[in-house]
Order: structure tokens, then sequence, then C-alpha cells
């Protein structure tokens, strides 16, 4: 019966792979294997339909297996098509490739047992890190107690929402820079005919060889989600789960539609994605670890440059078919060649290097089969490569194709000059995708043996992180990291080291946030004030120290007791007492010490007979124990340090009266003496602890500034920071399951005293089983070794974050033994870049391993945590003339940097914003009752800024048109329509308003002869209901052939250019004219303009107002100028501010003028009545130019 089975399953795929070869046939006939010439396009609609793309994915159903090899384990085998089975393991390779990875590999690759396994190693580029944004908002809920939680809501939303965007937008104006995710995954598929048992055990033995790559089974879910971001890029809704009842592949293709042409190369996935597939032409001999993933990314970052950024698939298919027959075929072929090129002369193997390297090259491989076990295999590697625009497309495969003719020994990459064989060869780089048929018909595949395979198999990667995602970062190559600072089974205690200005108070002040985010208490000591725009805009405490704030930090009103028995001597029974809680103790003790000069962090609570080389120590030790203990029993918590400065004398007096030791009550003595500034009416320091502590935490983010101490006090700042650390410490104990972050700033003057650092050590010890730690900020790793304390807190901290420091200092750290550094790891941190303000690189040093992490920041974040001194001198300026908050100044730093605003514009929407900040919700409201009443009635106020013609010698001068904008009337004056156009988007007004705005408009010009122009979004020019509105109105109101749109310049390197091309044909059609505003070095695409031919080019304002300061913008406009009047497009200056600019602008042959120094903006109404009055634009209007600004802006 098994074998009258088994006889019906090889029939059965045999007919599968006959049905299967006539499909390719149809759509892959022999004579195209190689070549695309003659495929035409019913072949490719064939190809491309969905029901064959479900027919072309092989994956059936997934079976679960609870057991393998008689373990647990949470796997399964899948079932395809043509009976095969196989497992998908996802792996975790190391980051760099190395000759240990290799190794694994070349054993992975021995494993194998079985004829007819195919084996497929695969790194998947994927945007999808929807999971982890999802984590990200859940853990970061901004439950804590500030008083704007919702600031810090809106920071965690801006963060989740850039994420997005920067998958598929760059973070860095740079470089090409996206966030996306790496997986590993190995696949192997099994003939039919193997029985599950076996290929389970071979799928065990797999895992032992991969145990240190952690392998795990890759789910049916995970596969799903997989295919479906590569068949399905536009809906994004990726991660879902299989349904059992229907088969994988229908799953997968349901809804995905593919494109392809016979004469393109490319192919294209749904509506916004191109793909382009790379396969090999010739393989280089011998690699280094490193030369293939160097190809991809730079493990040290000198190229800014990835060579790819996006989503790509690698993957190396290897068959183990007839391995037999395949090494008999090697040796005779070799064999042969060697008896051939025997029979040459001698001397033309001397004469010809050709053929001297093929008769060495047939002789190595001879002795690699025989004597070293070598298998030769059927391998065929690939690399599809996904980008939004097929221009973006063009150049990474340029680049990639030349990163690897780079590589030592060379290697060529083509481009498949077919979009069905490219197509095709994608299909066959996924898991377990292999059919023989599939094999022959692609024929892609090489001989190669089982060295070369391990050294060219893509296990491309990126420290992932660990951990859920409490702070997240980016990795060099774009992997999104997960740090979780309490996962490490040491402390947590991160160590933040950079020389000044290298971003140590922005990384911190990011890591502060996104823990209180996540719900984590935090405490702050700062000198400098870095941390106080972010504080005062959460709504956090903020106190600093100065002479008029009578700060308190008496230790006693908030020390923590307990009970215990001691027994009385004269009443012979045992009466409970309360006492200060030793915990209290390790603190208060060394506290007291420092305020003596004496390091006594360790002595708390010892035996006054124990004999040691410190028993001086010891001896001070137990008395200022017995002080404290006999001024908390007086006075309890209205208890101070004049109790303890009296209670030092009743000791005293009590010892003498027995009749003490010299040494004991000499001490005393010393320490009555020594603690006079503290305890004594009168001392210098007195008032700092009596009286009631009136440091009261109130807040979940406390900072205490210290920059008066350093200055004017230097010698207090240590106990001043001991007792804070022992009021947190108290805090600390009352919520012991509250994880808090303590940090120090600008610490480098605290870890050079000892007594402080050892308390700090002692701290850090102690409160690490509560999910409490600290971070050290400070210069340099120098700062940590002053003294044995200092060392210690550095050496045992978890992490230690390295910023932007000098190749010399690292290697000194190194020589020194300060940090143990291979050479690798040196240039890893030798590199490290700041490139502010795009992002920061960092090294996060952990378990003597170095994770590179990128700091990118939103612009809410970057203005709130900047130190830089623009930035401040800026964020002075605003708060010092406008009464901004910081938060304010964030909000108008960030409209600043858009450029989208004039300065006086932004203070009028700021000093909107500034009037409703209490209440932002109504503020909303407000605004969308006012946009709905201008809607209804009509009442949005047009106004214009006229357009001038000007002839060079100053002859003429006229309004060649107006450009259109928006105001709403109020109290406060006519407000710009940047102010409320979010509102009216927010509350779904958005269409209405534009429909309003055109009507109004449009009503207004018919009436005259005038010449005008309308700013459009993106978002509105690809909107085919608004696009189709505009130009219906514009045609019924008789204004089309006098419009002009104006379309922003950043919009021609968009990946919706091909559409916006498309959009531009349509509205010449309807007779319209085009302008490209905002003109830009960095945004001007020569090809893009020439493909939607604009009539005019306006300059932008940044780019004129240097016009006769900086060279590059004079030569820029020169190049602007002349090129476009070359192919008949004007030319206009935007922001043209004064008399000298203007000047400069018709030097340069400019067409058009527009700007504050001709005309600021005004109602249209009120310029249609000057220019009938006068027949131009009065004296009046221009005159007033500087009170129109402030008026109108």
């Amino acid at each position: 019966m098994k074998a009258k089975n088994m006889k019906n399953s090889k029939k059965k795929k045999k007919g599968f792979n006959r049905l299967f070869g006539a499909l390719l046939k149809f759509m892959m006939p022999p004579e195209l294997s190689v070549s695309a010439e003659g495929l035409d396009q019913q072949q490719l609609k064939a190809m491309t339909q969905k029901s064959s793309l479900r027919d072309l994915l092989l994956y059936r159903y997934f079976e679960k297996k609870e057991k393998i090899g008689g373990k647990d384990f949470n796997g399964g085998l899948y079932t395809m098509a043509d009976g095969r089975k196989g497992f998908i393991f996802r792996i975790s390779p190391p980051p760099y490739m190395t000759t240990e990875t290799e190794r694994v590999i070349q054993a992975l690759i021995s494993a194998v047992d079985y004829d007819d396994t195919v084996m497929h190693i695969i790194t998947h580029a994927s945007r999808n890190i929807n999971s982890i944004v999802k984590d990200y908002k859940e853990l970061h809920h901004c439950k804590v107690n500030v008083k704007k939680p919702e600031v810090l809501q809106a920071m965690v939303n801006e963060r989740a929402n850039a994420l997005m965007k920067w998958r598929k937008e760059s973070m860095s104006t740079i470089s090409d820079f996206r966030l996306r995710t790496f997986n590993n995954i190995i696949s192997f598929s099994f003939p039919e005919d193997l029985s599950e048992q076996v290929i389970i055990n071979q799928c065990n033995s797999f895992i032992g060889v991969l145990t240190d790559f952690k392998p795990q089974c890759f789910s049916p879910d995970e596969l799903l989600s997989m295919t479906k971001e590569l068949f399905h890029p536009d809906k994004e809704d990726w991660d879902t789960h299989v349904d059992v009842h229907r088969k994988m592949n229908a799953q997968i293709a349901t809804g995905a539609v593919i494109r392809a042409k016979a004469d393109e190369s490319h192919f294209r996935i749904g509506e916004s994605c191109y793909a382009k597939t790379l396969t090999t032409d010739l393989f280089p001999e011998e690699l280094q670890p490193m030369d293939f993933q160097s190809a991809f990314m730079d493990p040290f970052g000198r190229d800014l440059q990835t060579a790819i950024p996006g989503s790509f698939i690698c993957s190396l298919g290897i068959v183990f078919k007839d391995t037999k027959k395949q090494k008999k075929m090697v040796l005779n072929k070799m064999r042969w060649n060697i008896g051939q090129l025997n029979a040459l002369p001698r001397e033309l193997h001397e004469k010809y290097p050709p053929i001297k390297n093929k008769y060495q090259e047939a002789t190595q491989i001879v002795h690699n089969v025989e004597n070293l076990g070598e298998i030769p295999l059927d391998a065929m590697w690939s690399l599809t490569i996904f980008e939004d625009s097929l221009e973006s497309l063009d150049a990474l495969s340029a680049r990639i194709i030349k990163k690897f003719e780079d590589i030592d020994g060379v290697w060529q990459l083509k481009e498949e000059n077919s979009s069905k064989i490219a197509y095709q060869s994608f299909l066959y780089s996924l898991p377990l995708q292999h059919l023989e048929v599939m094999m022959k018909h692609l024929k892609r595949h090489d001989i190669l043996f089982r060295s070369n395979n391990s050294q060219i198999a893509p296990l491309l990667t990126d420290i992932r992180g660990f951990g859920r995602p409490y702070m997240l970062y980016t990795g060099r190559a774009g992997q999104i990291q997960a740090i979780d600072p309490l996962s490490q089974n040491a402390n947590y205690n991160f160590m933040v080291l950079g020389p000044m200005g290298s971003g140590k108070s922005v990384f911190t002040n990011d890591m502060a946030t996104q823990l209180l985010q996540c719900g984590f208490k935090l405490f702050g000591m700062d000198i400098g004030r870095s941390y106080l725009p972010n504080n005062d805009s959460i709504g956090g405490q903020y106190i600093e120290f100065t002479k008029e704030n009578n700060l308190c930090f008496n230790f006693f009103t908030n020390i923590q007791t307990q009970k215990v028995k001691i027994y009385n001597r004269e009443l012979g029974i045992e009466e409970e007492n309360t006492i200060i809680h030793e915990d209290e103790l390790s603190t208060i003790i060394p506290l007291i010490g420092l305020m003596m000069g004496t390091n006594l962090s360790s002595a708390a609570g010892k035996d006054i007979n124990t004999v040691d080389n410190d028993l001086d120590r010891k001896i001070l030790s137990i008395m200022i124990e017995e002080a404290v203990q006999l001024a908390f029993k007086q006075d309890q918590h209205s208890a101070g340090m004049e109790t303890v400065y009296e209670s030092f004398q009743s000791v005293l007096a009590g010892y003498l009266s027995k009749g003490a030791n010299e040494i004991i009550t000499k001490r005393i003595e010393q320490a009555i003496i020594a603690l006079t500034d503290y305890g004594k009416q009168g001392g210098k320091y007195f008032k700092y602890f009596n009286g009631a502590n009136n440091i009261n935490f109130e807040s979940d983010f406390f900072l205490l500034e210290l920059e008066e101490l350093q200055i004017n006090k230097i010698e207090l700042l240590p106990v001043i920071q001991l007792a804070m650390l022992h009021r947190i410490a108290t805090e600390a104990f009352l919520d012991d399951q509250r994880p808090m972050f303590i940090f120090f700033d600008e610490a480098r003057h605290a870890m050079a005293d000892a007594v402080f650092v050892r308390a700090l050590v002692d701290f850090a010890t102690r409160f690490r089983k509560y999910k409490k730690f600290l971070s050290v900020i400070t210069q340099s790793v120098d700062d940590f070794f002053v003294n044995d304390q200092a060392q210690k807190l550095f050496k045992t901290s978890s992490y230690q974050v390295f910023l932007k420091s000098n190749r010399a200092s690292i290697m000194d750290a190194s020589r020194e033994g300060r940090l143990k550094l291979n050479e690798f790891e040196i240039e890893q941190m030798s590199n490290i870049r700041n490139h502010a303000p795009h992002y920061a690189e960092v090294c996060i040093r952990f378990d003597d391993k170095n994770i590179i992490s990128c700091l990118k920041l939103t612009r809410l974040e970057l203005y709130l945590y900047s130190t830089n001194p623009n930035d401040k001198d800026r964020r002075r300026f605003l708060r010092q003339e406008y009464g901004m908050s910081f938060l304010d100044t964030a909000y108008y730093m960030m409209i600043e940097d858009e450029g989208s605003l004039s300065h006086s514009q932004i203070v009028v929407s700021m000093k909107e914003r500034m009037s409703n900040s209490g209440n932002e919700e109504k503020h909303k409201e407000m605004w969308a009752g006012r946009i709905s009443r201008a809607i209804s009635e009509r009442t949005f106020i047009i106004y214009g800024l006229p357009l001038f013609y000007m002839e060079k010698n100053g002859t003429e001068k006229r309004v060649s048109s107006f450009e259109v904008l928006t105001r709403i009337k109020t109290e406060d004056g006519d407000i710009p329509a940047a102010h409320f156009i979010s509102i009216a988007k927010e509350f779904g007004l958005y269409q209405k308003m534009i429909r309003a705005i055109m009507i109004q408009a449009f009503e207004l010009f018919s009436e005259n002869e005038y010449r005008f122009s309308l700013n459009l979004s993106m978002d509105d020019i690809l909107n085919d209901k608004t696009l189709i509105m505009i130009t219906e109105e514009a045609q019924n109101y008789g204004v089309a052939d006098r419009l002009t749109l104006e379309i922003e310049s950043r919009h021609l390197t968009d990946k919706e250019l091909t559409k916006l091309i498309d959009v531009t044909k349509y509205i010449r059609a309807q007779n319209i004219y085009i302008a490209i505003d905002n003109v830009k070095e960095k945004n001007l695409d020569f090809s893009a303009v020439l493909a939607i031919k604009p009539d005019i080019l306006k300059v932008d304002g940044s780019i004129i107002k240097n016009l006769d300061v900086e060279q590059n913008s004079r030569m820029f406009v020169n190049f602007v100028t002349n090129g476009m009047a070359a192919i008949g497009i004007k030319t206009s200056a935007v922001h043209v501010s004064d008399e000298r600019t203007l000047k400069s602008c018709m030097d340069h042959n400019i067409n058009y003028f527009q700007g504050y120094a001709l005309m600021a903006p005004a109602p249209m109404l009120e310029i249609l009545e000057s220019m009938k009055n006068n027949n131009a634009i009065t004296e009046g209007y221009i005159k007033d130019t500087v009170e129109k600004e402030e008026a109108y802006a």
C-alpha cells in the first residue's frame, strides 16, 4: 500500500510539474529564458494577473508540530503545491559578517543529508515597523504626574507619525537615510517522499548548527506579513493572521496587482512600487568576510550614503540535487581541462597568464573536491530592489552594481533586462519557492562550492537593540532599534560621555523624556539649564538653587524610621522604640562625613571595636550615627543639623564622663568644629540643613539647577548633591515599585569627590532591585578615573554611551586600559558623527559590545532639547520680546524652519496660539466655527500680493499679476490661512473651505482683467475632485486663461512626480498656466522642469536675500535665469525685502519681482479700488510697506 501511495504521489507531482511547466512556457517560452525579445503583452498580462500569481506562489498550508526530536518546539511544517514540505527559520546572525559567520553557513550546508533538498538564505529589508511602533505607543502611555501630559502625548504621536514617515522619506537632507528592519530567514524545502519524522530530525540538526544565531520558527503569520508587504505595498495593513481555512497562496495573491511591459527591465507592484531584480554575471573566487556586507552598508559609517536605503530582498537559493553526479561531472571537466592545458607548451603558460590561471584554477578545484570535501552545488543569487520612484530605483540599481564592482575579486551584478525574468527571479528568491521546472526555465543557477556559498550568503543585518521600545533609535543601516534599560542583569546605569558640543544633554533629554512617557519618575540635577525648556514645556517641577529661594535640604523632615525592641536595663524589660531606618543611615553618615570633608561611605553600622587600618574613620562613623539617632530621639522630624551639632556635644560629655579613650574624644571634638558651618547658628550653610525640608516632589519630572553653586559655592556642591540623592532615596523607599531615572549632568566636578561618588555607587547598588537607575553625564572617560570610586561607577555600569570624540582620545583610553576595545571597535567609535540638526550618532556600549545608534528627533523635540548657542539666543529673544513660553518658542522655530511664513506672520499666529494655549480644544472649536461661518457667509478675505514686471533701466514698472492669499478677520486682525488650515482638515471642513475660497477669488477676478495665481498643496493637486472643481469653476467664471496654479518646487523630487507630470498636462489642456514656487538649489530638478514646462519659476527668498553677498546664490540665480530663458520660461524673485535686494535681482536678468520692497500683501478690494482711482498702485501702498507687513502678514 505504501509503495502504491508513493507511486500515486510521484504521478501527482509529475502532473503538477507538467501543468506548472505549461504555465511557464506560456509565460516564458524557451527562447525567452535569457532574452526578453519577443515577449508580447498577452504573455505579460497572463504573468501579472491575479490567478497566475496565485498559481506561481507554491504555499498551501502550515501544520504546527509540538515536538521536534522528542522536545517541545513551537514550530511546524509548510506544505507546498507540489507536495514538498518545508521549514523556515528566523535567525539573528551577528551584525557584522566574520569568518565565524562563514563557518556556521558552511556547517549548515554540510548538515544537509538528503538529496533534492533546497536551501534559501534570505535577507529582507522591510518597511514593516508597524508592530514596534504600536508597541512604542502602548508603552509610552504618558500616564504621569506633570502639568501638561498632553504635550508629552503630542510628542509621542509626533514621533510615531515621524517613524512611519521615515520609512519612505529620508531622515536627513545630507543623504537618503530611511527607517526599516532587517529580517534574516533560512528555509529548507524537502522532497515529497521524505517522511515527516526524517524532516523533523533534519531540522533538529539544523537548529544545533544555528544555535548561536538563535533560530526560531518563522510562523505562517510572519510569512503572510512578509509576502503581503511584498505584493501589497500600498495597503500597509500587513500584520495579519493566516486563515487556516484558505490556502496561503490565495491569501497572499488576492488583490495583488503586478504590471510589466515587454520593453522595460522593471516591473510594478500595486500603484506605487517599482521593482528591479539583479542577478550575477560573475562571482568572485574569494571574498573577505566584510566585503559583501560593506557593499550594502559601511559598518564604520564613513560612507554617509547606504547603497540601498529602502526595501530589498536578497536571496541565495542552493539546490542539493545529485551531488555525487555533480561532483563527478565537475572533476571530469576539470581533469579534462588540466589534460588539455598540460598538452600546451610550458612557455605558453608563462607567456599567456589566462592559460596559467585556468590551469591553476582547475588544479585547485580538483584539490578542493578530492582532498577538502568541497561539494559542487547549483546556486542562484539574486537581489530585488523596491522603490516608490522609478528614477530612484534606477539610481540605486546603478549604485549597488558599482559597489559590487569595487569588491576585490570582481563581483559583477546585472539588471535583468526582461521585466518577466526579473519578476520570475524575484518569485524564486522567496523562502521555499522552488520548482525544478522554474529553475530550468530561468537558467540563472551557477555551480558553486560550499565555501563560495558561505561567502556570498546574504546575512545582512544591523543591531536591533534589546527588549521593549522604552527608547527608540536607528542603526547606521536604518534598522529601527529598541532599547530596554531594564533588560540587563547587572545594573541599569548609563554613563554618558562626550566633549562639549557633542550633544550629551540632547541625548539625555530625549532619554529622560522617553522614559517619562513610559511612566518613569525623573529626578535630574543639572548645571547650565540644559533641561529647563523641556521640563517647563511638559509641566514638570523646576527648582533653581539661588540665594532668594531659601531652599532647605534637612534630611530629618522626611526620614524613614523603623520599630525596634531595646532592652531597658533599669526596668528589666524590652521597650519598642522608633529609630532611623538603617537604609537612611547609609546615606546620612556619608553626607555628614562630607560636611566634615571625610569619606565615610561604607562605614555605617560597624562595631567600634573593629580593628583595621581605618579605625579612625570607623570611630567617627559610629559617633555620627549615635549623634543622629540622639538628635532624632530628641526632636523627631523637627531635628536638624543644629540638633546633631548639639547631640555631638552631649555624646562628647557622655564619653568624657566615662573616661573614654582620648582618640575618641579628640575625634568628636574635631567633628564638632568641622560641623560649625552647618550646625551652629550663624554658620554660612546653617539655613540649608535646619528647619523643614522644602524640597517636595510635586511632579514626576523634578529638576534641580545648581549652576549658582558651581559658580559661588563650589565646596557646597557635592554636599547638596548628596543631600538630594538622600532625598531621592527616601522617595524611592516610599515608592519601591515605581521605576525611576536619576541623572546628573555636567558631573565632572562631582566625580572628583570620592565621598559623593561612593555614595552614588552605594545608591546604584541598593536600588537596582527596585527598577531605579542613574545616569552620569560628563565630558570624558578620564573624568571617571580620578579616583577608585568613580572608576568603579564607570566599570560596573551596564551602559556606557559615547558621543562624537576624537580618535586620539579613544585610542588613549584603549591603550591605558580604560576601555577594552579591539581595532574594529576603535574604528567604529572614531567615526561617530554628529550630523545636527539632522541626526546624531552615539555608541551604546554594553557587555563589551558596541551598538552604533542614530538619534533622530522630530522638530518639536529638536527645539525643546537644543543647546545650540544660536537656538538658545533665538529662544531668549522670543521669550523677552513676545513673552513666549519655551513650548511656544519651539513651535515658532518649527514653523520658521519650514520657511513658509514670514517672521511677522508667525508672530501673529503664535499670539493667537498663546492666547488660547490654556484651552486648546475650545480654541480649535472656536476656529472651526469661524471657518464654518466664513464658508457659509462667503466672508474669507481675499488678499493679493502683486507680481511686478520691471525694466532693468527702470523705465517701466507695472503689475503683471496677483498672488492670491486668504485671511479670516478677527478682533486681532486678519489671520492668515496657515493658522487655520490644519483645523479645517481636523474638523472635515477643508474641501468646503477650498471651494469657498476659490469661488470668492474667481468671482472677484471675473470683474476685471488681471491675471492671478493660486497656491496649491500636493494633496490638492493630486486630488482629482479638488482639481476638477478648480478647473470647472475657473471655466464657469471665465478666468481660466488668466489663472496660474503654483506648485511647490520640493514636490519635483517626490515619488509622485510621474503623476504630477500627468496632472500638469491636464491643467494645460484647460488653458491654465503653471508656476513652480520656492525654487532652491536642493530641489531644482531640471529634468522635472522640462517635463512639466512651467510658465514661470519663482526663486526662493532664502536665495534672493543673499544675492549680493553670497557667490553660491549668484551662481545659482544666473544658472536659473539663463537656463530658463533658453527654453522660454520666465523667472521671478520672491520675498524682495529692500531696494538693495531689488537692484541685485534686476542685475541678474530676473523677469518678475514681488515682496515688501515693492508692496506688502493687502486686501484685493482695497488694491483694486486704489488702482481704479489712480490707474496704478498708489505711492501710499508702496511707502506704507512696513506698516502693512505687521498689519497683514
